[in-house]
């Protein structure tokens, strides 16, 4: 689970951060372009177009899911909403998952992400739980999910995770990181609560070494099986590390982007929180302490900011918390802004 406990303590300095920059934003450093948004924007609360968003994830049609968990991965009833492509703040989503009050059952979720695969089945991380669920593409709140990793308490077995994100490859293995223990782990397709993962990157401790990840909070893998990891330190000193596709807990990662330490420049990234990295190579980091969402092209340390940028708010090229992001087949940017209790969408990536 992305540690709750870290943000409230570097809170403060993301805020001075953030203060810094609005005084001093330039248009390098910040995007005028105002998104729209696509679900929530009605505050916090129970109805179905209220959010408190962790996690989004848009499917080949254009549907838009999202991972509401209102006490931000504490012991909550979270659910799964989906929204039509066509969604607006005053949209209804339905609950394809979740929504049956905090605990273990099969059906209670507290989710910090969401990943929808091809067949349309509906992968779910719940750290409070310890455990990743799989539900079927017409799960309901009724439904129960299947474990398919974890379910075995916390520690650092290989068959127990504390996950934060969660993908899907194309062969249907899971990959799960599990910033407890400074890992990221991989199950097969037919992964169940009893099967080992297999660690590909990190699990020598917490650092700053290259075979070493401190709280990984995301993972992206492309089409070729190449693995990306964004981590980040205990002062929120985020990078991006880039890990071939037959990588295991002793391999060196490369560092992609950012790993120039705490600020908003171009080449740093600060509190960040998501990544993706679309078919050209080109990889989108969530840059929370910076408000911004900033891409790098391929095989350059130096981003470009693609939304946000504008400081701490409520102004729609503005954000209060990017909790995830992610790029549509139209290069869409969806972000899950959380303590705005929306996803706003902006169109097209320069």
């Amino acid at each position: 689970m992305h540690t709750i406990n870290k943000h409230i303590t570097i809170f403060l300095s993301i805020l001075m951060s953030l203060i810094g920059c609005q005084k001093n934003t330039t248009s390098s450093y910040s995007n005028p372009k105002n998104g729209m948004i696509v679900a929530g924007g009605n505050g916090s609360g129970t109805a179905l177009n209220q959010i408190t968003p962790s996690s989004v994830f848009v499917d080949a049609r254009g549907n838009i899911f999202v991972a509401d968990n209102p006490n931000n991965g504490l012991q909550s009833s979270g659910r799964i909403l989906k929204f039509p492509s066509n969604s607006t703040t005053a949209t209804d989503g339905i609950i394809v998952a979740g929504d049956n009050g905090a605990g273990s059952a099969l059906n209670q979720i507290s989710p910090n992400a969401v990943f929808i695969d091809g067949a349309g089945n509906i992968f779910v991380s719940d750290p409070t739980n310890n455990r990743v669920l799989k539900f079927p593409s017409n799960s309901t709140t009724a439904t129960d999910g299947i474990i398919v990793a974890g379910d075995n308490g916390a520690g650092s077995a290989l068959n127990q995770i504390s996950p934060n994100a969660v993908f899907i490859d194309g062969a249907g293995n899971i990959f799960v990181s599990d910033p407890t223990n400074n890992r990221v782990l991989k199950f097969p397709s037919n992964s169940t609560t009893a099967t080992d993962g297999i660690i590909v990157a990190g699990g020598n401790g917490a650092g700053s070494a290259l075979n070493q990840l401190t709280d990984p909070v995301s993972v992206f893998v492309t089409v070729d099986g190449t693995i990306f990891i964004l981590d980040q330190d205990s002062k929120g000193v985020s990078r991006v590390l880039k890990f071939p596709s037959n990588t295991s807990e002793t391999t060196n990662g490369t560092i992609v982007a950012g790993g120039n330490g705490a600020g908003n420049g171009l080449n740093q990234l600060y509190d960040a929180t998501s990544l993706f990295v679309d078919n050209n190579g080109n990889i989108f980091v969530a840059d929370n302490g910076n408000s911004r969402v900033i891409k790098f092209l391929q095989n350059n340390n130096t981003g470009i900011v693609v939304a946000g940028g504008n400081g701490f708010g409520s102004n729609l090229n503005q954000f209060k918390f990017l909790a995830s992001i992610f790029i549509d087949q139209n290069s869409n940017i969806f972000v899950a802004d959380r303590d705005n209790n929306r996803i706003v969408q902006f169109t097209s990536t320069p």
